[in-house]
């Protein structure tokens, strides 16, 4: 399943189109490109795209994504990036540092992911999310107000 992007254009430019494979509402990895004859934008035309074909569109570096939204209540939704097959780990910290939650754990392909934490049955404050491999450590801080 892919999910659907809506986007607008200039008079005159060519747009460019990519498709996020996700399941069940989540981001689960690769990123596609659509490549063709995509005609210039002009009056609001609706055009069909025809022969179109995909290329991969892998990250070149990890990367962790700010939270959204943050602040947030309930849940919010942690994006990130890895560029090689790797071991992922993403984990939160609650302010006194304790590991209360792992979001993600496990082996990943190259691509973009988004994973989301429900943290209804938490205190509001301050947390730490925590994204770990082999060659590359980030944290960002997060709020939870209710």
């Amino acid at each position: 399943m892919c999910e659907r992007r809506f986007f607008y254009s200039s008079i005159g430019s060519v747009s460019s189109v990519s498709l996020n494979e996700s399941s069940a509402g989540k981001s689960v990895g690769e990123v596609f490109g659509l490549v063709g004859d995509i005609p210039s934008w002009t009056n609001n035309q609706i055009f069909m795209l025809d022969n179109m074909i995909t290329e991969s569109l892998s990250p070149e570096t990890y990367s962790l994504s700010k939270a959204y939204p943050n602040p947030f209540n309930p849940s919010t939704t942690i994006s990130f990036s890895v560029p090689s097959e790797s071991f992922i780990s993403v984990e939160l910290y609650d302010i006194t540092g304790r590991n209360i939650h792992t979001l993600a754990s496990d082996n990943y392909q190259p691509g973009y992911y988004s994973v989301s934490w429900d943290a209804s049955e938490y205190s509001s404050g301050v947390y730490f999310v925590k994204m770990i491999s082999e060659n590359y450590i980030e944290s960002q801080k997060i709020m939870l107000i209710k």
